[in-house]
């Protein structure tokens, strides 16, 4: 299972293509643009990322800041079109890429495995997997899940499926807010890997309203995996 900000970087690393379309909305994206300076509290957590795509590797930093039911997130770095920003709301996800004036709008199980398993993946919130540990969520009962690591306050789990060739070990840490992301790791059997490790994390952040509601353009094309 990938996680949202993972779903995101590999189906934009591996190859997406253009289309029309608008852009979705979420309950804070409709915030008239006076307030969108306003703090929200928040958890924030960035991360050190590497992408390796077919051996060449790619270095930069992400940034998720978690509500209770929205996730907002943002990359800066070098993705060869430059910096990235969306949100996650529910099983929908939004992801724009200002320097090439793209973006991306989906449900989040067409970008987790559509592309790469002939399987239908059942409906499940992405902020779940972000928060709690997988053999706690029915929603992963298709998955064959390992707990590979267990500590007081550390989880280290490697998920796979069948149908797929991919794999994710991920590494949850015990916070004053429950289990978090940590370490992610994901293959997708191929030449693409990805690697999060955490740098920095923040459980009672204030952060402005438009980073959950990045604004796009009309002129931006949508692209699709």
């Amino acid at each position: 299972m990938k996680t949202a900000f993972l779903s995101i970087l590999l189906a934009f690393a591996v190859g997406l293509t253009g289309c029309t379309g608008s852009a979705p909305t979420n309950k804070i994206s409709a915030t008239p643009e006076a307030r969108q300076d306003e703090k929200m509290p928040a958890e924030a957590i960035s991360y050190f990322a590497r992408i390796h795509r077919s051996g060449k590797p790619t270095t930069f930093k992400l940034e998720m800041y978690l509500m209770p039911e929205l996730i907002g997130f943002s990359g800066r770095g070098y993705l060869g079109k430059g910096a990235l920003k969306g949100w996650i709301d529910g099983d929908s996800l939004l992801v724009y890429f200002p320097s090439s004036q793209e973006y991306l709008s989906e449900k989040v199980e067409e970008v987790l495995i559509a592309p790469a398993c002939d399987i239908e993946l059942k409906e499940f919130n992405i902020l779940e997997l972000l928060t709690s540990l997988p053999d706690t969520l029915d929603e992963l009962r298709q998955f064959q899940t390992e707990l590979r690591a267990a500590k007081e306050k550390e989880r280290e789990y490697r998920l796979t499926l069948d149908e797929c060739d991919w794999q994710v070990d991920l590494t949850y840490r015990k916070t004053d807010r429950g289990w978090r992301v940590w370490y992610l790791e994901f293959t997708d059997g191929a030449n693409n890997r990805l690697r999060l490790r955490k740098d920095q994390y923040k459980g009672n952040a204030k952060v402005p309203r438009k980073r959950f509601s990045p604004i796009i353009p009309s002129e931006a094309v949508r692209i699709t995996p």
